[in-house]
C-alpha cells in the first residue's frame, strides 16, 4: 500500500491516476463526503468534549482503511497521516508530495471552475513544512516577498493589499520566517515518510518514472 501525503493542489490526485495504470486502487479523502462521515460520527459519539475536526478525520481514515481491505494494491491520497493508526507501518510506503508555492497557486487558479480550492492550502503548507538551517534537509528555498507577489495573482481572495500582506506574514511566521530573506525549508519532524517527491520543474512523465523506480 502507498500513501501520497501532501497539501491540497500539490498534484497527489494526478499522480494517483498514473498509478491506476499499475493496477493500484485509488482511495482519497475526497471520496467520503462530510454527510457520510457525520452520519457515522453522530450515530456513535458520546456526549462529551472532543476535538470534532479530528474525530471526523479519524472516522474518514477508518473508512479509507476498510475500503483498502477489498483490494490487492492500494494508493491512498490524503493530506493527513491518520491511516497509519490503523495499518502496520511496514505495510505502507509513504510518499510526501511537495509542490513549490508558485505551483500551488497555479494549480489553485486552474481548478477554480472544476474543483475550487482556497487559501487553506497555504495553511496546510505551513503546518507541514518549517524553516531549517540544515541544507542537507532542505526541500526548497522560499522568500516571503516573492510569496506576496505571486499571491497578487489571487487578489480576489483578499479584501485589500494589507489583508494579503498580513496573510503572507502569518503563513511565513508559521514556517518560522519573519523577514524577506531566502530561507530553506524542510518537512516537519512529526511526519513519517519513506520518500519525498519534489515535483518542482518536473513533467508528469518524469514524476511517474521517478516514483516507479522507488516502488520497485
Amino acid at each position: 500500500m502507498i500513501l501520497l501525503d501532501g497539501t491540497s493542489s500539490s498534484g497527489k490526485s494526478t499522480i494517483a491516476e498514473l498509478f491506476k495504470t499499475l493496477d493500484y486502487y485509488h482511495i482519497a479523502n475526497d471520496h467520503y463526503s462530510q454527510v457520510m462521515v457525520n452520519h457515522i460520527v453522530y450515530n456513535n459519539i458520546k456526549n462529551e468534549y472532543v476535538d470534532m475536526p479530528t474525530v471526523r478525520r479519524i472516522e474518514q481514515a477508518k473508512l479509507m482503511v476498510d475500503e483498502s481491505k477489498k483490494h490487492n494494491k492500494v494508493i491512498f491520497d490524503s493530506i493527513y497521516q491518520l491511516i497509519t493508526k490503523f495499518i502496520d507501518r511496514d505495510k505502507l510506503f509513504i510518499i510526501i508530495v511537495y509542490a513549490p508555492l508558485n505551483d500551488l497557486i497555479r494549480n489553485i487558479i486552474s481548478r477554480q471552475m472544476t474543483s475550487p480550492r482556497g487559501l487553506f492550502v497555504f495553511n496546510q503548507y505551513s503546518k507541514k513544512y518549517v524553516k531549517t538551517d540544515d541544507i542537507s534537509k532542505s526541500i526548497d528555498t522560499v522568500n516571503r516577498q516573492k510569496f506576496v507577489e505571486i499571491l497578487k495573482t489571487m487578489k480576489y481572495e483578499f479584501k485589500s493589499e494589507n489583508d494579503l500582506v498580513d496573510f503572507a506574514n502569518k503563513i511565513f511566521k508559521e514556517l518560522g520566517i519573519e523577514d524577506d530573506n531566502d530561507h530553506h525549508i524542510k518537512l516537519r519532524d512529526e511526519f513519517a515518510y519513506d520518500y519525498i517527491l519534489n515535483t518542482t520543474n518536473k513533467s508528469k512523465e518524469e514524476i511517474f518514472a521517478e516514483l516507479k523506480q522507488q516502488i520497485q
